[in-house]
């Protein structure tokens, strides 16, 4: 077991019934592997409007708006 996870799993174990929270420069940086290099500046953009928005209503504008952006071509496999 890595050094992160067993972090986690002690966390947990130690304060039980708190969320886990991973960092945004790797989801983002997961996210856009994902796509085209050609969309990456644009779309990178877009998903940092939605980690600084500043509450839950503007996080779910931001998130629609990435949805109807990039929704329809970057589906993921069935």
């Amino acid at each position: 077991m890595g050094r992160t996870r067993a972090r986690f799993q002690l966390g947990a174990h130690i304060f039980p019934g708190t969320n886990h929270q991973r960092c945004w420069v790797h989801k983002t940086a997961n996210v856009l592997n994902k796509v085209a290099l050609s969309v990456q500046p644009t779309m990178k953009k877009d998903l940092r409007e939605v980690w600084l928005s500043p509450n839950r209503a503007a996080v779910e504008t931001a998130i629609d708006i990435l949805a109807e952006k990039y929704g329809a071509k970057w589906q993921p496999p069935n």
